[in-house]
């Protein structure tokens, strides 16, 4: 008996260390997102045009930090509303027009694997990752979907109870692709899709 209790007392603070090094967390916040395209012709003086598809919104957060190094999180992102903005660059001549889209709203979920510094312990910590995406647009006449893989960056900063959070983050573009040929006409175009969010995450 002496020689069990013994053998637990080396297995115990493994694990209960294990079980401390990991937890839930839950947040809210804001986000933007910018998808941009652009495509030039040299023909005579020259022409360019510039499309971006701006939305803003808020969002949801679930994560469950393994350890120090490793997480996983999952978010739902809502936009209310969308604004397009075009350039159109013709000889030296450029304007630009501004409008609200439709009867625009845009529904997000993705999910991310994480891996950082300083994930768990109290103080300032950072991470990167990869993560897939799927991205509707609904809007007066029609409706976009898109999927593919992305890479968010972050930093924040761990109270006891509550982390806060900075992100910016790039998506595959290839999904987009299809959608700016149809509004820009062209086969050739140079595509970014980004944004940026602020959160504020319970921890449990």
């Amino acid at each position: 008996m002496k020689r069990l209790c013994l053998a637990a007392s080396f297995l115990l603070p493994p694990i209960t260390a294990s079980a401390d090094d990991s937890k839930f967390q839950f947040g809210v916040g804001f986000f933007g997102q910018s998808a941009w395209a652009g495509r030039t012709e040299i023909q005579g003086q020259g022409s360019a045009r510039e499309q971006t598809v701006y939305t803003s919104g808020v969002y949801a957060n679930s994560r469950y930090v393994f350890n120090d190094n490793v997480a996983l999180d999952a978010n739902f992102h809502w936009a209310p509303s969308g604004q397009k903005e075009t350039r159109n660059d013709v000889g030296g001549s450029s304007s630009t027009r501004t409008s609200d889209i439709e009867g625009f709203s845009a529904t997000e979920m993705n999910a991310n694997f994480l891996v950082g510094l300083s994930l768990y312990r109290r103080g300032w910590y950072g991470f990167t990752g990869v993560g897939v995406f799927q991205e509707e647009w609904t809007y007066t006449g029609g409706s976009e979907r898109f999927t593919g893989f992305q890479v968010p960056v972050g930093i924040g900063y761990n109270f006891k109870n509550i982390s806060t959070e900075f992100q910016v983050g790039f998506k595959n573009v290839s999904d987009y692709a299809e959608f700016y040929h149809q509004e820009l006409s062209r086969d050739s175009l140079d595509l970014f899709v980004g944004w940026a969010k602020f959160g504020v995450l319970a921890n449990f």
